[in-house]
């Protein structure tokens, strides 16, 4: 039970750090923000390991194999994510990440064996269809780049959102392979030290690709969006809610509930942003897809995997 109230709690630490980086990231290309994120959330956990007594990975293997699942997940999937919603906007971006559990379910299947009670998975495919069809609205398909763009560039804006949607479909694999990596060797590692792991290695290779890309072209954007005090403190708000808070919680998720429940419940975090952008006006159908979810939410808190 535990587990699954922590998932929760970092899918509603997502909500409000997708809100922030919508409305203080626009500025930022996809991989500075990556870098700024993890920059922060890195410098973070570390002040938390000096500070607490942190228990490390038992072997060298496990280091590693936790690494890559930063690369995995920070170092590409952030990216993609990012560039996803800059060109779909926050919902439509989000909403694609609700195949990430199943995709996740997959995964967990094949390489570690856990498989799903069928009242979890009715409970996952509930939530899972709650989320999408309660933020599914046709004012969130058109995309800002096709806000912004006339008749003859049309063509073009209609190309690139549809890559877009291909980038939030690749992201949501890279984050369902990240989950499956550290729900095999999180194990009794500290939360602040499997994050630190998993930050670290994205970072320095982001790190790199900026350098390169201002070696070549001094012109290219880079932390100028950090000059305005509004989107700093903004964006170091998301990164607090997101990183340091939402993962420290999933990594407390992933060592007691299986990958697929954790990312299940993780990936409703679409429907409580949905919720807090519009709950002034939210229509009665919204109300009932939310406790649509509510009900999926439940079944997969309630269900028992047969494999652990």
């Amino acid at each position: 039970m535990l587990g699954e109230v922590a998932a929760l709690g970092a899918a509603f630490s997502w909500a409000g750090s997708s809100y922030c980086y919508e409305r203080f990231g626009r500025s930022a290309t996809p991989v500075a923000l990556t870098a700024f994120k993890n920059a922060l959330g890195a410098g973070l956990f570390l002040l938390g390991c000096l500070l607490t007594k942190t228990i490390w990975p038992s072997s060298s293997r496990s280091s590693m194999l936790i690494a890559s699942a930063g690369l995995l997940g920070f170092g590409l999937g952030d990216p993609l994510f990012f560039f996803s919603m800059k060109h779909l906007g926050v919902q439509l971006a989000c909403t694609l990440q609700c195949t990430a559990p199943f995709i996740a379910a997959l995964l967990a299947r094949g390489i570690l064996r856990e498989s799903l009670s069928f009242l979890q998975f009715v409970g996952m495919g509930i939530a899972g269809v709650a989320v999408w069809l309660s933020i599914r609205n046709p004012t969130t398909v058109a995309s800002p780049v096709s806000a912004t763009t006339g008749a003859s560039g049309g063509q073009h804006a209609s190309a690139k959102r549809w890559w877009a949607v291909l980038w939030g479909l690749a992201a949501a694999t890279c984050y369902a392979g990240s989950t499956v990596l550290l729900r095999a060797h999180v194990g009794q590692t500290s939360a602040v030290a499997v994050n630190l792991l998993q930050l670290l290695p994205p970072l320095i290779a982001l790190g790199i690709l900026m350098h390169i890309r201002r070696r070549r072209d001094p012109a290219s954007p880079g932390w100028e969006f950090l000059r305005d005090s509004n989107q700093a403190s903004g964006l170091s708000t998301a990164v607090v809610l997101g990183t340091v808070i939402g993962l420290f919680l999933q990594s407390e998720s992933l060592r007691l509930t299986s990958a697929a429940v954790s990312s299940a419940l993780g990936n409703t975090y679409p429907l409580w942003l949905s919720l807090a952008v519009s709950w002034k006006s939210a229509s009665r159908r919204q109300l009932r897809y939310s406790a649509l979810a509510v009900v999926g939410v439940i079944l997969l808190t309630l269900g028992r995997s047969p494999i652990h």
